[in-house]
């Protein structure tokens, strides 16, 4: 890290046409106005023949241009300060231009070494290309699309979609969204639109195919017992890297919140934070009225403990109501975490008063998930039925429910899934009601985008590692993104320590007997946590915020559930119909909730409603 301006807050929305030759001059408009629904308020737009490119954001730190090289960078980089050193940089060089003298003297792969959470588009003007280049974790979004005559790209899909011809609905993208409820590969559920991946950079040209190249690889290879470092070892370096992160995120960030839910990651992080140099530290806690939030004793035990600045916030039934649109138009898919209507609400109130928030986001991975827990009990179970045919096995199977979390389908699991489906299966969505039973033509069963799998985990024996691999890229993805695209409007910044280069090369050689012990995980955090708190807080029974959906399916938004039963959605043909009204909250709100929210991208994104829909009468 390092301090680049004195503008803390480098949100951005970035945009660019390449060989603009099918598409007219108000669909260019309408889109570089839609980055106005990210960030703001300082714009540069560069135009020349067949090509443009638009910035916004906080200040002129993330925009470069000269006759050979347009720089646009959205996000924050950790290390930059320390490359551009070694490229000679002048010190107080902005962003954008470190970046584009770096290109110039290295070429574009100067840029695979930075670190953070970012997007950019480098367009090299003389050959008439550009690159798209995203950070390890696909934490700042970033997505690109073939237009009449080249290509287009930008940091949301809503901007892209004025430059399509005629925006459509990717129906093979509908599996991974009703098992999973995201999309982790390329695709994104308007037909056409390609997600560049994390840790990729895809070059684009006009006249050529795509060509995407993985510019960091990340593996979880834990070291043998004989070689690993003792546990106290392993404990000072990642305490020690935790202190030197935030060291370093308060000389760019005086004022930090931190979302406390009183576990383990939020407390120590609070504590660690008090300790950092920050100017301001503030802790915030959602509140539901009428609803008993299980966390919120705890994180006032653990506010109380450290002294710290506590806010709690109401997040009520009308906020809920009247936030769902926006809450769509920000995701642009189905959110597979409803907790956002919490979070939005947090960072409404922290955005006058902090400048970034952190985020205990990836400790379990990291350091230790209790899900690998389960995959022991797993392989336990399938080592008994080593000698049973894998033919009688699916027999047996077959009689049994496939899905809910009593014991038969528990069972289930066992007889029909090997070691690498069960890791998948994992993080499916529990829907009482099989999808394709709501619409046809969708698979019993969907695993998660080959480009998941292909690419950043599943190689053969699967093991706990790759469990951490795939969690990594999907579930941790899915959070980081709710994380971006609701704080990204309010300016704020995400820090995620537990994400940084240093805590993650810990993570990824971490020997297994230290991930887990005596049935905690993450022992190595617990310990260190103990210094600040006392031991029986740390190793409590770790309630979670269970966001209550059901209640608000059956109050604040059971009024855009009439969406679901009208003319116009039953005309479209996508949904059983007689199937979706037979569905009740009370058993069937998982699927419910992906239906809704699929209905809602359609009319924001495909049928020209935007941000502001009609709510059904």
């Amino acid at each position: 890290m390092g301090r680049l301006s004195s503008d803390a807050r480098h949100m951005a929305a970035i945009l660019g046409v390449l060989e603009r030759t099918g598409e007219s001059r108000d669909g260019w408009e309408s889109a570089r106005s839609r980055l106005a629904s990210r960030s703001g308020p300082w714009e540069k737009t560069v135009q020349g023949e067949g090509w443009a490119v638009a910035y916004r954001g906080p200040s002129g730190g993330g925009f470069y241009g000269d006759e050979s090289h347009i720089v646009l960078a959205d996000g924050f980089l950790d290390n930059l300060a320390s490359l551009a050193r070694e490229y000679e940089v002048a010190e107080g060089t902005s962003r954008a231009a470190s970046l584009a003298q770096m290109v110039k003297r290295a070429g574009v792969e100067a840029l695979y070494g930075l670190e953070g959470n970012f997007a950019l588009a480098v367009v090299e003007m003389a050959r008439r290309r550009v690159w798209l280049i995203r950070d390890r974790f696909g934490t700042t979004p970033l997505y690109y699309a073939a237009t009449a005559g080249g290509w287009c790209w930008g940091s949301e899909i809503k901007t892209l979609l004025p430059l399509l011809e005629k925006p459509a609905l990717n129906r093979e993208a509908l599996g991974e969204v009703f098992h999973y409820r995201w999309l982790a590969g390329q695709r994104t559920l308007v037909e056409g639109v390609q997600q560049v991946l994390p840790s990729h950079s895809v070059e684009l040209a006009a006249g050529q195919a795509p060509r995407a190249h993985r510019h960091y690889v990340f593996r979880f290879q834990p070291q043998e017992a004989g070689d690993a470092a003792e546990p106290e070892q392993v404990q000072k370096q990642v305490d020690e890297a935790l202190d030197r992160y935030l060291e370093e995120a308060a000389k760019r960030y005086p004022r930090v919140g931190i979302l406390l839910s009183g576990g383990v990651d939020s407390s120590l992080l609070a504590a660690k934070a008090m300790r950092s140099g920050f100017r301001q530290c503030v802790a915030i806690t959602g509140h539901l009225p009428e609803y008993d939030n299980p966390e919120l004793p705890q994180a006032q035990q653990v506010a109380k403990h450290l002294g710290i600045e506590h806010l709690i916030v109401d997040v009520d039934d009308d906020f809920v109501k009247q936030f769902f649109p926006e809450f769509i138009w920000r995701m642009e898919e189905p959110p597979r975490h409803y907790h956002g209507f919490v979070v939005s609400k947090l960072f409404s109130r922290l955005a006058p008063q902090v400048d970034a928030v952190l985020y205990g986001e990836a400790a379990d991975t990291m350091l230790g998930t209790g899900e690998v827990l389960w995959l022991q009990n797993f392989e336990r179970k399938q080592r008994l039925l080593k000698h049973v045919p894998w033919m009688l096995r699916r027999t047996a199977a077959a009689l049994l429910p496939k899905r809910g979390s009593g014991r038969l389908a528990s069972v289930y699991k066992v007889l029909a899934y090997n070691t690498s489906t069960y890791l998948a299966r994992m993080q499916a969505v529990e829907n009482t009601t099989s999808p394709p039973e709501v619409m046809p033509g969708l698979p019993h069963e969907a695993w998660p985008n080959e480009d998941i799998l292909k690419t950043f985990c599943f190689a053969e024996p699967a093991s706990g590692e790759h469990y951490q691999e795939l969690h990594l890229y999907t579930e941790v993805r899915s959070h980081l993104d709710t994380l971006d695209r609701l704080a990204e409007p309010k300016g704020l910044a995400i820090l995620t320590p537990f994400l940084s280069s240093e805590v993650a090369a810990i993570g990824a050689s971490l020997a297994t007997s230290l991930k887990i012990r005596d049935g905690f995980s993450k022992p190595l955090l617990r310990e260190i946590a103990c210094r600040y708190f006392p031991r029986e807080w740390i190793y409590a029974e770790k309630f979670g915020f269970p966001t209550p959906l059901q209640r608000w399916m059956k109050g604040p938004l059971r009024p855009w559930l009439g969406m679901l039963r009208e003319s116009r959605t039953a005309a479209r043909g996508l949904f059983r119909m007689e199937v979706l009204n037979s569905l009740t909250v009370d058993r069937d709100y998982q699927i419910l909730w992906t239906a809704l929210c699929l209905e809602m991208f359609i009319r924001q994104f495909l049928e020209g409603e935007g941000n502001s829909p009609r709510m059904p009468v």
